[in-house]
């Protein structure tokens, strides 16, 4: 307790004396309070692509496998992922996808997950066409 004490109380001594130098030398000094504010940064998940969010209803397996593979892509795959894809970007994410998944799954699980993306796919188009949100 007394160190800290004895610390605290050189450190503001050093903190008015390098204040005084530096108004004598025309500085304008302002003292504020400043309060350390934690920020976390997670970046994007599996969750927010839409492959993710048609995933997750399915099979537990699938997503699970889904999921692993989308954590060894690179912050800028991640990040161009997480909107959902526009007229002319279909076939170049399904390929995306094709070549992530295939590797990663049984013959049956990629056919399932393929079917399922390929299928939300259609509803994004079909949702764009009417002038409906898209999810």
């Amino acid at each position: 307790m007394k160190n800290n004490l004895v610390t605290d109380i050189k450190t503001a001594v050093n903190l008015f004396r390098d204040m005084r130098k530096e108004r004598k030398n025309g500085c304008n000094i302002e003292v504020k309070k400043v309060v350390d504010v934690p920020i976390i940064n997670c970046g994007p998940t599996f969750l927010n692509t839409v492959e993710g969010c048609r995933l997750i209803n399915g099979e537990y397996q699938i997503f699970e496998s889904a999921k692993q593979a989308y954590d060894k892509l690179s912050q800028d795959e991640k990040y161009k992922l997480a909107h959902a894809p526009k007229d002319g970007e279909f076939i170049a994410r399904a390929r995306f996808w094709k070549s992530v998944l295939k590797p990663v799954m049984d013959s049956k699980q990629y056919r399932t997950s393929m079917y399922l993306i390929l299928s939300w796919y259609i509803h994004i188009k079909q949702m764009s066409v009417k002038g409906g949100a898209v999810a």
